[in-house]
């Protein structure tokens, strides 16, 4: 029968679209036909309602790695006032290198198109400081614990933590030495550090986020605020592609979930600038990169 009824439906039917239809509207009906095609290819996922507000959630542990190399310059007065009256501003300049290792483990638990995200960070690291000209090196190691919250959606989404431990940081800073140059560090040290995220657009589409000391495996010591524009590309939740700048160069950071277990992230940082009393240009230089598990997956049909 199919045989026979296919193609008489076929030759029966290119015969009536010829007779009843008119030759510049045919394009349009040919179009018309698409959408029922269209309806019976959908499926309709029939949950109860008690599943349909049940939340998801899955946990996932993290693992990090991250270094790099900067240069900063620190300013002092070597004469005068301590206002800086009357004195000789002059400036030591300083490099910086560093690794950091980290991590992390939490919980996702999703509910419709909300996300809420806990969880903590550990991260170790050693930081060293080279006074450039000189054979003076200050090294240092770092270590802090970073208990954060998370809630997403698709249009927005904030994040709050704090960092505990020993860790540093560096700024230009003014010093007024009487008599000498300091030979010391500039850096700024720490044991209780808050750490923020703020995102507005869909991250599948559109958007940009500023992130305040919550960089894995540790933002410290460079890379402690950065603002970032970035897309998904239509892709799902957990990939997007995001260029940005942070307080020591453009970066350039990549998310990747080939599968619902596995999540890449990476990031790199560059900038070349001019140091005071420096003829040649200098160069900043980090990267970051990290694999995430995801397991436990709970909540579904």
């Amino acid at each position: 029968m199919n045989l026979l009824l296919f193609p008489c439906i076929g030759v029966c039917g290119y015969y009536l679209f010829q007779k009843h239809t008119q030759a510049q509207m045919r394009w349009a009906l040919l179009c018309l036909t698409v959408i029922p095609v269209f309806l019976m290819s959908q499926t309709w996922k029939e949950v109860s309602a008690n599943d349909s507000i049940a939340p998801q959630s899955y946990d996932f542990v993290k693992i990090g790695y991250g270094g790099g190399n900067f240069y900063n310059y620190g300013k002092y007065l070597t004469s005068g006032s301590p206002d800086g009256c009357s004195s000789n501003l002059r400036y030591q300049n300083f490099e910086y290198s560093y690794w950091n290792t980290g991590l992390g483990v939490g919980r996702v638990k999703q509910k419709k198109d909300n996300w809420l995200t806990y969880g903590a960070n550990l991260g170790y690291g050693k930081f060293t400081e080279s006074m450039v000209d000189s054979t003076i090196v200050n090294s240092f190691q770092s270590f802090n614990v970073q208990p954060y919250v998370l809630w997403e959606s698709e249009w927005f989404a904030t994040g709050v933590g704090m960092h505990f431990g020993k860790f540093h940081w560096s700024d230009v800073s003014t010093k007024n030495e009487q008599t000498s140059p300091y030979f010391t560090s500039i850096t700024n040290k720490a044991g209780i550090y808050p750490s923020a995220y703020a995102r507005i657009g869909k991250e599948r589409i559109l958007f940009v986020d500023y992130q305040f000391s919550n960089v894995f495996p540790s933002p410290f010591p460079g890379l402690r605020s950065q603002f970032g524009i970035g897309s998904g590309f239509g892709l799902p939740r957990g990939n997007y592609l995001k260029f940005g700048v942070n307080n020591l160069g453009e970066f350039l950071e990549i998310k990747a979930s080939p599968n619902e277990k596995i999540q890449f992230n990476g990031m790199y940082s560059w900038r070349t600038n001019q140091l005071p009393g420096m003829m040649e240009q200098t160069k900043n230089s980090q990267f970051l990169l990290s694999i995430q598990y995801q397991f436990n997956h709970r909540g579904r049909d």
